[in-house]
């Protein structure tokens, strides 16, 4: 489970809520959340992205139509977002994520420090 403020996205059961309300996504939309959160806190290029999602021959518009779309979907304000974050010319980033209490305690106990 990744927590973005009061976005969650649960990668196993690939249901995205903000605050409690479940947000419905198209497949294309899930699988840029979760490359996102996936790497959570870096920055991801166009180019990357393009070749997990698409191919890399597929215009990066495509990408930003999506991008658009997810941010209207799960930011309070999309044109001010906290969630996926542009870094311009280069590509995208999520915020960085805050992982389930159970993958924190379960490190806690082996490392003898903080979950992450």
């Amino acid at each position: 489970m990744f927590r973005l403020g009061d976005l969650s996205v649960d990668l196993v059961r690939r249901i995205v809520k903000v605050g409690d309300q479940e947000v419905k996504l198209s497949p294309k939309e899930y699988d840029l959340l979760r490359v996102l959160v996936q790497h959570a806190g870096k920055v991801l290029t166009h180019k990357f992205l393009l070749g997990e999602l698409w191919d890399d021959l597929t215009d990066a518009q495509y990408l930003r139509v999506y991008v658009r779309q997810l941010r209207q979907k799960i930011e309070a304000d999309p044109e001010q977002p906290q969630y996926i974050l542009t870094e311009t010319g280069i590509g995208y980033s999520a915020a960085r994520a805050r992982l389930g209490a159970s993958w924190c305690r379960m490190t806690r106990a082996k490392t003898g420090g903080i979950g992450y």
